[in-house]
């Protein structure tokens, strides 16, 4: 809808939108009034369409962007129609053309439109307006579609660009409706078509993929385009500047595309590009207009006469652009937003503020209905959740209210002005509509979970059916006052598609019939149900059966129920469409009061009449309109039929009432409804979101369907005041999430069954109570019996086969997790086999590493793959031939020295290359000759060296490797002086790639030896650790010996294997596994009580021998002598001599074997010191040895890295080679073909020379008449007088507004000169002319112009080709038109020129003095001559194009011949690049570490800038400088060395200070030490005493209290000492700061001298402060008038505010 908005011009004038068709509007510069909707067009557009079903007005979401049909009139896509609508103003009219589909819109600005087609071979249509009749229908182009047409400046041609499957642009003649020409161009994505906006033959084609520009030529009657690509991607719009050279936008910057050279230039801004997307750019005389995604409208201008742009930016929208389209005059621009909102901009303006002009979007509709009971309001939903109210008649938008869910569907109430919405979340709402201005919701509810699909409202307005996507129905309760909700759900038989209602009285009570439309499970038929419903209640349904599947549903009432007192119930006929043929089918539903008592019928229903339905699609939807059947479809036909279903009225005017509303490719219609209060209109909606108002030639008000009787009137007032008391409901309320009505029936169900069953629920739990106990006595029972008399425990189950029902679930669960689980280990082991075999055992050498045993140190091996038989075939063929090719070499040597020795002539090979030659000769003499042709030569046993002195010492400048030094060697090796070719390049790599591999295995082979002593070493260290272990159990300590541990780094083979440690879960046992465990262990158990009841063996040994065999000396010290029983019965002195001398023997015994313990236990301390002693030199050793294999691994790859550099090198060159041969046959193949094209063009220039030869003599005649018919105007009237006829001669010379700037004298006197260009006179200056009114000139066209001013003085030739060049230009300038404001139009067409032609040749235009037969004959001669005229005007045109496809071609010639030469040179730079190649080689040298060379600096020799000052001078001053230097260098070392003593001082202070503070409390805890039980009992049993300990420790402490004293005093003395020396000090710093004055003295009178002699520059740094403060004044005085100016406009703008103006009411 249009609105009314505000626009300040340049006055300060307000200026509205409406004022766009008003007088006030019409006096802006540029702007027209619309012609569509002027005064005096009062005809309907459908009337001029002359179709019989009539559009009333639409609305929906755009389908194209909008576009100037005229200066105030904006057309769009709604749907497949055509939406016009006046700027500013409320009037819209629709056009729909005579199409199944449209796709695009494209207008010529002035009075032609065009549509698409879409279908299978579409034509383009081209309407004239504002008369809306068929102009041209252009045909035989796309197979499918067309993505963008556009028409030509002259309105003489259309060009269209097709989809899918062919991407062509096409070219049409719009008067002769033939195709022209038709260019194949490929993919292109989002394309834009234009013609060039100065009628120049080019027309432009941009798209995401590239930039195609077509030039158009005219050859007689052949057209013929010649694409150009520019090298430009991205391009998302572009137009055409006053030059006729292409502006392009991408991203955010904008380029200039020259038509001359193809080249493309991003335009030189003074400022930065602003960030985003340009999505849209129009040129216009202020500049680029570029429109932004995010809403920001640029504006880019040309700084003055130059060639450097600015931007900015000049409105933020806030909404995001799609297009931006320019009004005819340029006066305007429309920008289209996403949204559907289409924003106006003023250009002449200069604040350049949006004006809204347009409103067309409004979501997309998803359904509608009428609302009741007046029927005077359309309420439509719309995706995804808002509601909007339309009046019916005129499509006024009054109100519209926001919902929650995704809504599907809508029907009206009958009783009440409310409507009913289902949601895609299974809501209903209700939304109360008594006012239409504030709609209400009312009323919210859940019916399940699935989404409603339908709803209906029943005839009697009291019910409603909704269908859900789940196959269900649910009867609905519609009035208000009896409480809206969900009364049942209803049974079907099947998914029910459809449903419609009527009404009848059954046995005096009023009943309602629903009938539905359903499809069987397996949808291979339909079902009819019926149901009955009397007072609110379902009390009978009938079902019965169709013979195929059918869809849509409608119902014709033909004998209404207006006595209800007879008992006569009506005839109603059941319409629908079946599905296989498409026809439509009519049904009688009989009386089924005595089927009520079977579910389904027997029958099985056939139609009683059948017509082809005239729709293509399968789905269909039917109304009935009194005596009139409708039907729409998914293909979007609607169609009109009488009710009988006669085949015969196919051919009448009836059977031909069908019209296309709604696209088939967007899915159709939706949904249809007919207003009940008239039945002559019907609202539809499509899938594509439009609503569209139909009035139909047919219908009135029926005696039927809709029509109530008065037994089932109701008064609607109470209700709709019920309604109104109703609250109304938020939008929090509609968020909430309520439970489903299924979802509470269940609830209900269940709580009344949980009433039902409580008392059997008590009475069971009782019963379970006592039989449990029962049981549970009878287990205690049993579980006392003994175990032969004890029952099993399955024996007291109630339920065995329960038990057995749920061990079998179990079972199969434990089977099925143990297949799954069996199949997941197979597949893990599948997938781990082969892993381990493409990364295992596919290896020829395994990876793995040494660690050391105490150092951080890991070295690692080489892993190898296993080398394939095809590389080893390879190898050995390249060693084969290295070794003829050495022995060849060797060969010619020797010729060679010989020849030199006898002819004493110096040799002819390169120093170099011999050098190399040689060297290389003698390491293949060093090595060892190879014992085959599939290894290198290398030493038998080669002994790698431990240190540097080891190593063979060998120059490896030139060789570019240390291999050698390593013990590799390959006579295979090619020098790197001789190697030239790619043969000799891929040999080299093979080789290098062995001496790699032989290296890698040297190394493997020294790792491997390493590593077996390592484990022969572990398993030593390990023994030697049990013996330590033993040693430290013997001597009672508890340490741990040190054992070496295995890495998983040094064995990778247990990576393999899981080990059962590794496993931290507790593994399962199945019953057979634990079984079978279970009798392992009781076998065993057996067996040991075996072994111990027949042990006489042990038994023996164990009384006899203690238990062994072989008595050691170390076990007898374990045994204690034994001691005397008497030594502890008796006292010392009552023991007998005896007793003495076995006392004494004792004694005599115990110190025997205390000494033999003492042996021992030196013995185990000295075997203790040497096995850690072992350990440690064993494991030192071993790191020695590692570190050296470390050491070796470091230079051996050093040397691989090498080897392997050489190989990228070679590969690198390799690489450069093959591209260098693939560009060498490339250029080849772009010679061919563009000395192909050279050809081609020749012989083409050659045919236009011939058509041009043509042309040339048939316009010369015309000339001749033109001149014959001027000369002999008199002569056709000899006896006229003489005055009148200068009269009617001036008459004669009288032309139209638009001939005048084409029929003058310039083209009257032009003639054709030998090469065929057109000799004006005057051209120079009128070029030039029109030139400067064309104003800025691109940059291409500025760096042309530039180039052409500075060239030097040319030859006659260059003069003459330069002359015809200008005459071309003229010629293409004359009859390209003038810029957009002048007139876009070149030659006009005849029909324009008959048009013209009659407001001249008009009565009122003749003068009294003239005659009417005079002046209808002077009419006569005046339009042939202006048709001859016209005809010199085409033939001109004709030659102009002639004459410029000719320089064209010479120049695409000229253009070859230099690509042809560029091709060539290109090609001679490869080969000598070859031949380059072959003699500069790149070598790789090893040099020496340590030397690095270095470029030396640029050393400036300018010295302009410099003084000249006497040397003396310098080195006094140099060396005055150094002393004072010295001296302060001197001063601060020794201030340095004083603060280092200083701090050195306090530090040692410090740390005396705290060794203090600890001797303190070390003597604080002696002092407060306790000696405890356990210190005495120590002291008693020996070892140093206490008191010992304590005299040696204060002794020791007064010895520290000593030193600390005597250390305090040194400190003190120091300190003195210092303070002395710093005062001392302290008199040298005042010494040095008079000096130091003295010094600053004299740097001041040197740097006066300096000054006096820089007064020059002082003076002129004053007079520029001068300049700049009198700068600062002046703009502080324009600032100053400045802001007193604004105070006065804000002044006088709040005196125009306190104005009082008079208030216009709108009429």
């Amino acid at each position: 809808m249009g609105r009314l908005v505000k626009k300040t011009d340049e006055s300060g004038e307000v200026i509205t939108m409406a004022q766009l068709s008003t007088h006030m509007f019409s006096q802006l510069p540029g702007v027209k009034q619309s012609a569509l909707f002027a005064e005096n067009r009062t005809k309907s557009m459908e009337v001029m369409h002359g179709c019989p079903i009539e559009i009333m007005w639409i609305d929906g979401p755009m389908a194209s962007p909008a576009v100037y049909m005229d200066e105030a009139t904006v057309a769009s896509l709604c749907g497949m129609h055509v939406r016009f609508t006046c700027a500013g103003m409320s009037h819209k009219d629709t056009f729909s053309p005579k199409a199944r589909g449209v796709s695009t819109l494209a207008t010529n600005g002035s009075d032609l439109f065009a549509v698409s087609e879409v279908c299978l071979r579409p034509a383009v249509i081209v309407y004239q307006y504002p008369e809306l009749v068929d102009h041209a229908r252009l045909e035989d182009g796309a197979e499918l579609e067309y993505l963008f047409v556009a028409f030509s400046p002259s309105s003489e041609r259309v060009a269209a660009f097709s989809g899918v499957p062919d991407f062509t642009v096409f070219l049409w003649d719009i008067s002769s409706q033939v195709m022209i020409a038709k260019l194949p161009i490929g993919f292109a994505q989002a394309p834009q078509l234009s013609f060039c906006d100065l009628d120049t033959p080019h027309l432009a084609l941009t798209s995401e993929v590239g930039v195609n520009v077509i030039q158009m030529e005219h050859f007689g009657s052949e057209w013929r385009l010649t694409p150009r690509t520019a090298n430009l991607d991205s391009v998302r719009s572009h137009t055409w500047d006053y030059n006729g050279d292409l502006c392009c936008s991408r991203r955010e910057r904008i380029y200039l595309v020259s038509l001359d050279t193809m080249e493309h230039a991003e335009l030189q801004l003074v400022n930065e590009w602003i960030a985003g997307t340009i999505v849209s750019i129009v040129y216009n005389a202020k500049g680029i207009f570029a429109a932004m995604d995010d809403g920001r409208i640029l504006l880019v201008e040309r700084c003055g006469a130059s060639d450097t742009w600015s931007s900015r930016v000049i409105d933020e929208l806030g909404l995001s652009v799609l297009t931006m389209r320019p009004s005819p005059s340029f006066n305007f621009l429309a920008v289209t937003c996403r949204t559907g909102q289409v924003l106006l901009l003023y250009t002449p303006s200069h604040d350049y503020k949006a004006l809204e002009g347009y409103e067309f979007e409004s979501p997309p509709a998803v359904d509608a209905c009428l609302l009741a009971p007046q029927f005077d309001h359309v309420v439509s939903i719309h995706a995804p959740h808002e509601l909007h109210v339309w009046t019916a008649s005129h499509g006024k938008h009054q109100s519209s209210v926001q919902l929650t869910g995704w809504v599907t569907c809508i029907a009206s109430l009958d009783q009440v002005p409310c409507v009913m919405v289902g949601t895609q979340e299974s809501c209903l709402v209700v939304i109360d509509l008594v006012l239409p201005l504030t709609p209400r919701v009312i009323w919210h509810a859940r019916i399940c979970e699935a989404a409603v699909k339908s709803i209906t409202v029943s005839d009697s307005g009291k019910l409603a059916v909704a269908l859900t996507a789940d196959g269900a129905a649910y009867l609905l309760s519609a009035l208000a006052s009896e409480g809206l909700g969900v009364l049942t759900q209803l049974e079907m038989d099947g998914t029910p598609v459809a449903v419609q209602t009527y009404q009848r009285s059954g046995c005096g009570w009023p009943e309602d019939v629903l009938v539905f439309l359903c499809t069987s499970k397996a949808e291979l038929l339909s079902l009819v149900r019926v149901i009955l419903v009397r007072d609110r209640e379902v009390f009978g349904a009938v079902t019965y059966g169709l013979d195929t599947v059918y869809t849509g549903l409608a119902l014709h009432v033909t004998a209404p129920l207006d006595r209800h007192d007879d008992g006569v119930n009506p005839l109603v006929k059941i319409f629908t469409m079946a599905i296989t043929d498409r026809s439509l089918c009519s049904f009688t539903l009989r009386d089924h009061d005595d089927l009520l008592e079977q579910q389904v019928s027997d029958l099985l229903w056939r139609p009683e009449a059948a017509v082809p339905s005239g729709h293509e699609l399968r789905d269909v939807r039917l109304q009935t309109v009194g005596q009139y059947l409708l039907s729409v479809g998914d293909d979007g036909l609607i169609r009109g039929r009488s009710d009988r279903l006669d085949p015969q009225e196919a051919n009448t005017l009836l059977g031909k009432q069908w019209r296309q509303i709604h696209q088939a490719i967007s899915g159709g219609t939706r949904s249809i409804v007919v207003n009940h209060s008239v039945e002559r209109e019907v609202v539809t909606v499509g899938r594509d979101g439009t609503i569209i108002y139909l009035k139909l030639p047919y219908g009135g008000r029926s005696t039927g369907r809709r029509r109530r009787s008065s037994f089932f009137v109701e008064e609607a007032v109470p209700e709709a005041r019920f309604v109104s008391k109703m609250p109304a409901l938020s939008r929090m309320d509609l968020m909430s999430n309520p439970p489903t009505w299924r979802e509470e029936q269940a609830e209900m169900a269940w709580r009344s069954q949980e009433k039902e069953l409580l008392a059997t629920r008590d009475k069971v739990r009782v019963g379970v109570e006592l039989l449990r106990a029962k049981v549970k006595m009878m287990l205690d029972e049993n579980a006392e019996m003994e175990e032969i008399d004890r029952l099993p425990e399955n024996e007291f189950e109630l339920d065995l086969d329960e038990q057995a029902r749920l061990q079998e679930e179990s079972e199969a669960r434990v089977q099925k997790a143990r297949a799954e689980i069996i199949d997941q280990n197979a597949r893990n082991a599948y997938i781990r086999d082969q892993i381990k075999k493409q990364c295992w055992d596919s290896m020829d050498v395994k990876g793995k590493a040494i660690q050391g045993m105490m150092v951080e140190l890991e070295v690692s091996n080489y892993p190898l793959l296993a080398r394939s038989d095809d590389c080893r075939i390879v190898l050995e063929g390249i060693q084969e031939r290295r070794q003829l090719e050495l022995t060849e070499m060797a060969l010619h040597n020797e010729m060679f020295e010989h020849s030199s020795t006898t002819a004493q002539r110096p040799s002819i090979a390169p120093e170099p290359l011999l050098a190399a030659t040689a060297s290389h000769q003698e390491g293949a003499d060093s090595a060892e000759e190879p014992a085959g042709h599939g290894t290198p030569v290398a030493d038998e046993e080669p002994e790698y060296p431990d240190s540097e002195d080891g190593v063979v010492q060998q120059d490896t400048t030139h060789t570019g490797s240390i291999s050698h030094q390593l013990g590799v060697t390959s006579p295979w090796l090619l020098s790197q002086f001789c190697i030239t070719s790619r043969k000799q390049r891929v040999e080299q790599i093979y080789m290098l790639r062995e001496v790699i591999y032989q290296l890698k295995m040297k190394f493997n082979e020294r790792f491997e030896v390493l590593y077996n002593s390592k484990c022969s070493e572990v398993q030593r260290i390990t023994a030697w650790a049990e013996r330590l272990r033993h040693i430290y159990s013997e001597l009672g300590m508890s340490e741990t010996p040190w054992v070496p541990r295995w890495s998983a780094a040094e064995q990778p083979e247990s990576l393999l294997t899981v080990s059962d440690d590794e496993v931290t879960v507790e593994r399962y046992l199945t019953p057979a596994e634990r079984a079978r465990l279970e009798a392992r262990a009781a076998e065993e158990e057996r067996r040991r009580r075996e072994r111990e009841a027949n042990d006489f063996r042990e038994r023996a040994i164990q009384q006899m021998m203690n238990g062994v065999l072989e008595v050691r000396w170390e076990d007898t010290l374990k045994i204690d002598v034994p001691k005397p029983p008497f030594m502890d019965e008796k006292d010392p002195g009552e023991w007998s001599d005896e007793e003495i001398k076995a006392a004494a023997e004792y004694e005599r015994k115990v110190v025997a074997l205390e000494e033999e313990r003492d042996k021992y236990r030196k013995m185990l301390e000295q075997e203790l010191k040497k096995l850690l002693v072992s350990v440690q030199e064993t494991v030192d050793k071993f790191d020695d040895q590692l570190n050296q294999l470390f050491v070796l691994k470091v230079r051996t790859q050093h040397a691989i890295d090498q080897e392997q550099l050489k190989v990228d090198r070679l590969l690198r060159d390799v690489a450069e080679e093959d591209h260098r041969v693939k560009r060498e046959t490339e250029l080849c193949r772009q010679m061919d073909a563009t000395q192909q094209r050279k050809v081609a063009l020749q012989a083409a220039s050659a045919d236009l020379r011939r058509a041009l030869e043509t042309a040339r003599a048939a316009h010369e005649p015309l000339v001749q008449q033109e001149k014959l018919m001027e000369r002999s105007f008199r002569k056709e009237f000899p006896d006229t007088p003489t005055p009148v006829v200068d009269v009617l001669f001036r008459y004669f010379r009288r032309r139209p507004q638009v001939l005048r700037r084409y029929l003058d004298a310039t083209f009257r006197r032009a003639t054709v000169v030998d090469e065929g260009v057109i000799e004006v006179e005057h051209s120079r200056r009128r070029h030039s002319r029109r030139r400067s009114r064309h104003g800025s000139r691109s940059p291409a066209a500025s760096n042309r112009a530039d180039s052409t001013s500075k060239e030097v003085p040319q030859t006659e030739e260059q003069q003459q080709r330069k002359g015809r060049a200008a005459k071309i230009a003229y010629l293409s300038a004359t009859h390209a038109g003038t810029p957009y404001e002048e007139n876009k139009k070149t030659v006009p067409g005849q029909r324009v020129i008959l048009e013209a032609m009659k407001t001249i040749d008009d009565d009122s235009q003749r003068s009294a003095d003239i005659d009417l037969p005079l002046w209808q004959k002077m009419c006569q001669l005046r339009l042939a001559k202006v048709l001859v005229e016209f005809k010199v005007l085409e033939s001109n045109a004709q030659l102009a194009v002639l004459v410029d496809s000719i320089e064209k071609r010479r120049h695409a010639e000229e253009a070859l011949t230099l690509t042809t030469q560029s091709l060539v040179a290109e090609l001679a730079e490869l080969r000598e690049q070859r031949l380059r190649q072959l003699h500069d080689q790149e070598i790789q040298l090893v040099l020496k570490q340590g030397q690095v060379e270095i470029d030396l600096g640029d050393f400036c020799p300018d010295f302009t800038g410099s003084a000249l000052i006497h040397r003396s001078k310098v080195e006094q001053l140099n060396k005055q400088i150094l002393s004072i230097g010295g001296k302060k260098l001197e001063v601060m070392r020794d201030a340095l060395r004083f603060r280092r003593g200083i701090v050195l001082q306090r530090w040692e202070y410090d740390r005396c200070r705290m060794m203090l503070e600890d001797l303190v409390n070390k003597l604080k805890d002696i002092d407060f030490m306790k000696v405890t039980r356990a210190i005495q009992m120590y002291l008693v049993q020996g070892g140093d005493t206490t008191e010992k300990q304590i005299a040696r420790l204060e002794k020791r402490l007064d010895m520290l209290i000593e030193d600390a004293v005597r250390q305090q005093k040194e400190d003190a003395d120091a300190a003195e000492y210092l303070e002395r020396l710093l005062r001392m000090k302290r008199a040298d710093n005042q010494r040095l700061a008079l000096e130091a004055r003295e010094l600053n003295v004299d740097v001041s009178e040197r740097e006066l001298i300096y000054d006096i002699r820089c007064n020059h520059q002082r003076r002129w740094q004053a007079r520029e402060r001068l300049n700049n403060l009198r700068k600062i004044r002046d703009l502080c005085d324009i600032a100053g008038f400045q802001q007193r100016y604004m105070a006065m406009l804000h002044r006088e703008l709040q005196r125009v505010y306190s104005k009082t103006y008079p208030m216009l009411h709108a009429i």
